[in-house]
């Protein structure tokens, strides 16, 4: 019989496979609020604007889902990824520049609207 005791345990193997984005940011969330007060995210700003998000990344640095960040592309609250080594890509400029200008739209919507109230 053979003691168990010199044998070595299995591993798993080393990925060996370089991946050509960076693992994900850390998600700094700042500013911590009373409860029901929401948070503030800042790990896209925080990130330089030519930075590369596959949707993992992306989803990390939102602090979302994988699936919510395709609805919100689907929704157009995102930019549209480009294929990047087979997988959905974002720069990391172009999504805050989306954002922005989004929100930049519905300040100017509600301004509008404000203004038909007022007139009427």
């Amino acid at each position: 019989m053979t003691s168990n005791d010199d044998a070595t345990v299995p591993t798993a193997p080393e990925n060996t496979h370089a991946s050509a984005l960076p693992p994900p940011a850390p998600v700094p969330i700042d500013v911590p609020k009373p409860a029901g007060q929401g948070r503030t995210i800042t790990a896209l700003a925080t990130l330089p604007e030519r930075t590369l998000l596959d949707e993992c990344a992306l989803s990390a640095a939102l602090n979302l889902s994988k699936r919510t960040v395709r609805r919100m592309v689907s929704r157009h609250e995102l930019p549209p990824p480009f294929r990047f080594a087979g997988k959905s890509t974002w720069l990391t400029g172009k999504v805050l520049a989306h954002i922005e200008a989004r929100a930049e739209r519905q300040v100017r919507d509600a301004e509008r609207a404000a203004r038909k109230l007022e007139a009427s």
